[in-house]
C-alpha cells in the first residue's frame, strides 16, 4: 500500500516558507524509527513524501503507519513550529537544530499538514497611556472605560493577559459559517494570528480528558485552568482573554448590606448604594432601559445596577427557552429550600412577585420565595412576547428590545449543563465578547491593544521619567514555549489580574512601598461542597445551567451568613464522577456527613497517579491544540485504566451500562457559600510560589452553619435523608478545601494601617496615612476587605465601575466632572 504525506509551510501571516527541509518517521516502539521520505517544501510552501508499508512494515504485521515529522532548522533562527496538534520540540544533534512534532492523531489526515513556523517575534510597543494588567471584570471594565475616552485621540489603552483566547468549536473560521455573513472572534483571531484554543469537547470521557489538558498543571502557558494548592485549600481560577468570565457558573448576585456596609467604600460621598438617573448613566440611550419616558431622571440606578445592566442577566430555571417545565434540579431545591423556609424561617430571599410586582401566595397565603439564579446568559423567557385582547403589543417592552439585541446577547440558552467548561452554543456573556467588540469596533479599535500570553512577574516606579512613572516587567510566550523578556512603560497601571495574580504581583514589586496589609485579609468566601447522592426523585444534574439557584440564610443574630446554591454536573463527568461521589456516601459512617476519605484524595488516586506520567503529561498538553485522543495510544490506555478503576467501584452491572446522562440522574451537588473570617494571609514561599502564611481556618462557625443546612436539603431531597449527604472535601482525616472565589490580599482600607488601596483602588504609599501612588490602582478581588458570602463577580464589577469613574478624574486634563464621566463608561 502506498501513503502520501502532504502539506504546507508558511510564517504566521500565512506567507509560504521555501526550501524547508522536512523528514517523516515511523514511530516503532520495539526498534528504532522507520524513516520514510524527505523533501524540502516548494516556492509556494506545500511539500509531499510518499512512501510504502514495507519502508515501516516489512512482514506486514503492524497496521498503519504512526507518521511524526521533523522539520530542520538550517540556520537555528526559528522561534517554534507548530501545527494543529501543537508545538514541535526543539532538539539538537550533531550542532543541527530540528524540530519533532507530535505522531499524528489521525492516519486521513496524512494529506493536510498545515504548519506554522514563527522565526520574528510580535511587535509589542514600548509605552502606553495606561497598562492594564488582567481582563476580567475588573480589567475590561476600566479598559473600555479608557478606550472610549481616549477614542477622540491617538492615545492607547493595552492589555496584559497571561492567558490565551477560549472560543468553541462550532464557531465558524469564517464569516461564510455564518447565516448573516457577520465575521466570528474565531476568525479575527486568525487573521491577526492571535493564539487561541478551543473548550473542552466533546461531552464524554474524553472530552474529561480533554479538560485535564486544558489546566495549567498540563500545560503551564496555554492552560485556561489555574488549579493552587495554598496550605490546606485548593484555588481554582482562570487563565484566559475574559479572565474569570470564562469558568465562572453565572451567577450574578448582588451581596447583602450588611456585608459590606463597613466597607471604605460607604464612607463617599459617592458610595456603592449613591443612586444614578437613567440619563445621568446612559445619557441619549437612557430611553432604551425605562419603562416610561418620565422615568429617565428617576434616581434608580447604583453601582450594583450599572454593573448588572453592563453584565447582562436572565434567570433560567425551564427545561428549554421559552418554555414553562421546571428543569427536575431546580425543581427539588427550590421545593426543599421552601419547605426549609416554612420550617425554620431562617432563609431571607425576597417573595416572589408576579408581573404587576405584586407577592405571590402559596395556597396557605404564605409568600412564595424567590429562589431564582440572576445568571449571565442569554435566554428567552415565557411571555416575552405577548400581545393584550386588543392586539396592543405588551412584550417585548423597550427595555426588553435593548437588553436581547445587545452583542453579547448571542445564541440562547440550550441546557448542556457546562457552563464552566466552555458553552458550546456561546450563550454565556463571557467578557472576551466585549473585548472583540472593542477590538471591531471602529470608533476605539485604535485605541485599544489585548496582548495574550503575557506574564507579568513585577511593577516597579521609573527612575528620571516624569511622563511614564511605571515600568510592568513580564515574560512573553506568544511565539515560543519558552518566555521572553519584555517591558512596557505606562502613565498609568491598573492591575486586574485577579486575587491571587494582583497580590503575587505586588508581593514581588518590592521597591514599592506599600502596606503592611499586603497579602492579608484573604478569605475563600466560606466555599464548601456537599453531595446528595441517590436523591428520592430524577434531578437530572447534567441538564441546564450549572446553577440556578439560591437561598440566602441568616444567623442566630439575624443576620446574613451563608448561601446554598444547586450545582450541576456536566455529562463528561458522567462516568468519573457518580462512582466516586456514591463510594464517599456509601462509605463514611453510619450517621455522619464525613465520609473516610474525601474526593481530592479519591481523585488523585483514580486519575491523577495515571496522568503524572511524563509522557502522558506531554500528551495532554497537545489536546490543548487540537490532538485527537483517539490519535493518542499512551491516551487511549490511560483512559481504559481510568475507567477500569471506576468500574471496580461501581457497584453493579445495571449502573455500568447506563448512559453519562443516567448515571447523574439521582445526584445533586451543594454548594455553599459563606461570610467566613477573613483572617488567611498570602505570602511568597520559599519555593517562590504564592502561598498562605498558615492553614486557613475550616474550623468556622460559618461552616457548620454551611453542613447543617445542607442537612436540611439532603432531609428533603435525599432517598434516605440525610444519610445521603456527604462533604466533598472533609474527611476522617483532614479537613480541606475548594475556593473559586478568592477575596483579599489587597484589601482596600480607609488609610495604609488598615488597607493596601483606598475604596477607589489606589494604591497608598507607605505604611500609614492616605497618600497614594499617582495613577497607580487595583481593581479585582483582591481589594475586596471581606467575604461577601455570594458569588463575587458583580461586587467585583460594581467596584469597577466606580473605580473606572475616578481613574478618569485622575487622568484628565482639567479634570473631569462626575456627570462627564459617565458618559464614557462601558454599557
Amino acid at each position: 500500500m502506498e501513503y502520501v504525506i502532504k502539506g504546507k509551510i508558511h510564517d504566521p501571516q500565512n506567507n509560504p516558507l521555501s526550501n524547508i527541509s522536512v523528514t517523516a518517521f515511523d514511530e516503532d516502539r520495539l526498534s528504532s524509527d522507520d524513516r520514510l521520505g524527505n523533501t524540502k517544501s516548494a516556492d509556494d510552501g506545500n511539500f509531499e513524501i510518499s512512501f510504502g508499508q514495507r519502508q515501516f512494515d516489512l512482514f506486514g504485521i503492524e497496521g498503519e503507519p504512526e507518521v511524526y515529522l521533523i522539520i530542520f532548522d538550517d540556520k537555528g533562527k526559528f522561534l517554534s513550529v507548530r501545527d494543529r496538534q501543537g508545538y514541535y520540540k526543539k532538539e539538537t544533534e550533531n550542532g543541527n537544530t530540528m524540530w519533532k512534532g507530535l505522531v499524528l492523531d489521525d492516519i486521513s489526515n496524512l494529506d493536510k499538514y498545515d504548519i506554522t513556523v514563527t522565526s520574528t517575534r510580535r511587535i509589542i510597543p514600548e509605552e502606553y497611556e495606561a497598562v492594564v494588567i488582567g481582563s476580567g471584570f475588573g480589567g475590561t471594565i476600566i479598559s473600555l472605560t479608557l478606550a472610549n475616552y481616549f477614542s477622540q485621540t491617538n492615545k492607547k489603552v493595552c492589555i496584559l493577559e497571561r492567558g490565551q483566547w477560549w472560543v468553541s468549536h462550532e464557531m465558524p473560521l469564517t464569516s461564510d459559517g455564518t447565516i448573516d455573513g457577520t465575521s466570528t472572534i474565531r476568525e479575527y483571531l486568525e487573521k491577526n494570528n492571535m493564539p487561541y484554543s478551543l473548550w473542552a469537547y466533546p461531552n464524554n470521557t474524553n472530552g474529561f480528558l480533554s479538560l485535564i489538558g486544558n489546566t495549567r498543571i498540563i500545560d503551564k502557558v496555554r492552560g485556561l485552568y489555574d488549579y493552587r494548592k495554598l496550605k490546606n485549600v485548593g484555588v481554582v481560577t482562570a487563565s484566559g482573554v475574559g479572565g474569570g468570565s470564562l469558568v465562572y457558573f453565572n451567577i450574578t448576585e448582588r451581596p447583602e448590606h450588611s456585608v459590606y456596609e463597613s466597607w471604605a467604600t460607604q464612607n463617599e460621598v459617592d458610595h456603592l448604594d449613591t443612586k444614578y438617573s437613567p440619563k445621568e448613566v446612559y445619557d441619549a440611550n437612557a430611553i432604551n432601559y425605562v419603562e416610561k419616558e418620565e422615568d429617565i431622571d428617576k434616581k434608580s440606578l447604583d453601582y450594583f445596577d450599572i454593573a448588572q445592566n453592563f453584565i447582562g442577566v436572565n434567570t433560567i430555571t425551564t427545561n428549554a427557552s421559552m418554555g414553562k417545565f421546571k428543569l427536575p434540579r431546580t425543581h427539588a431545591f427550590q421545593d426543599a429550600a421552601q419547605k426549609i423556609s416554612d420550617q425554620s424561617g431562617n432563609i431571607i430571599n425576597d417573595p416572589r412577585k408576579d408581573a404587576g410586582g405584586k407577592t405571590i401566595p402559596d395556597e396557605n397565603e404564605k409568600p412564595i420565595l424567590d429562589f431564582d439564579a440572576r445568571l449571565s446568559i442569554s435566554d428567552i423567557p415565557s411571555g416575552l412576547f405577548a400581545i393584550d385582547k386588543e392586539n396592543k403589543v405588551l412584550h417585548p417592552t423597550r427595555p426588553e428590545i435593548n437588553k436581547y439585541s445587545r452583542p453579547n446577547q448571542t445564541n440562547s440558552c440550550q441546557r448542556q449543563g457546562r457552563c464552566g467548561l466552555g458553552c458550546i452554543p456561546g450563550a454565556r456573556h463571557t467578557l472576551n465578547k466585549q473585548l472583540h467588540n472593542a477590538l471591531t469596533n471602529p470608533n476605539i479599535k485604535n485605541n485599544i491593544d489585548i496582548f495574550a500570553l503575557c506574564q507579568v512577574d513585577r511593577i516597579e516606579e521609573t527612575k528620571n521619567n516624569p511622563d511614564y512613572k511605571y515600568i510592568i516587567f513580564f515574560s512573553d510566550y506568544a511565539d515560543s514555549q519558552e518566555p521572553f523578556p519584555r517591558q512596557v512603560l505606562a502613565k498609568s497601571l491598573i492591575l486586574a489580574a485577579g486575587t491571587l495574580g494582583s497580590t503575587e504581583i505586588m508581593l514581588r514589586s518590592n521597591t514599592l512601598d506599600l502596606s503592611n496589609e499586603l497579602g492579608k485579609h484573604f478569605s475563600t468566601n466560606g466555599d464548601m461542597f456537599g453531595v446528595i447522592t441517590p436523591t428520592k426523585e430524577i434531578v437530572d444534574s447534567s441538564r441546564g445551567p450549572m446553577q440556578t439557584s439560591l437561598a440566602k440564610f441568616k444567623d442566630k443574630q439575624n443576620r446574613f451568613s451563608f448561601s446554598i446554591e444547586d450545582l450541576g454536573i456536566p455529562k463528561m463527568f458522567g462516568e468519573v464522577l457518580p462512582p466516586m461521589l456514591t463510594d464517599l456516601v456509601i462509605g463514611k459512617q453510619p450517621g455522619k456527613i464525613v465520609p473516610r476519605m474525601n474526593l481530592i484524595e479519591m481523585f488523585n488516586r483514580i486519575i491523577m497517579n495515571k496522568i503524572n506520567e511524563p509522557e502522558t503529561m506531554n500528551q495532554l498538553s497537545r489536546l490543548i491544540t487540537g490532538l485527537d485522543i483517539k490519535g493518542s495510544r499512551i491516551l487511549r490506555e490511560t483512559l481504559a485504566d481510568i475507567l477500569a478503576d471506576l468500574n471496580r467501584i461501581t457497584l453493579d452491572k445495571k449502573t455500568r451500562l447506563q448512559s453519562a446522562e443516567e448515571r447523574l440522574y439521582h445526584t445533586l451537588l451543594l454548594f455553599g457559600i459563606g461570610v467566613d473570617k477573613k483572617n488567611g494571609q498570602l505570602t511568597i514561599d520559599e519555593n517562590n510560589n504564592i502561598n498562605l502564611m498558615n492553614d486557613y481556618d475550616l474550623n468556622q462557625d460559618v461552616f457548620k452553619e454551611i453542613s447543617d443546612a445542607m442537612k436540611l436539603f439532603a432531609a428533603e431531597i435525599g432517598r434516605d435523608g440525610e444519610n445521603n449527604l456527604a462533604l466533598l472535601f472533609w474527611s476522617d482525616s483532614e479537613k480541606q478545601q475548594i475556593s473559586a472565589h478568592p477575596l483579599g490580599g489587597c484589601p482596600m482600607g480607609n488609610g495604609a494601617e488598615d488597607g493596601v488601596v483606598n475604596s477607589f483602588g489606589q494604591v497608598f504609599k507607605g505604611k500609614t496615612g492616605v497618600t497614594t501612588y499617582e495613577n497607580l490602582y487595583v481593581v479585582d478581588g483582591s481589594i475586596i476587605p471581606s467575604a461577601l458570602g455570594v458569588n463575587p463577580s458583580l461586587t467585583i464589577s460594581a467596584l469597577a465601575f466606580r473605580a473606572a469613574k475616578q481613574v478618569l478624574k485622575d487622568i484628565s486634563i482639567p479634570p473631569l466632572r462626575s456627570g462627564d464621566v459617565n458618559k464614557y463608561l462601558p454599557k
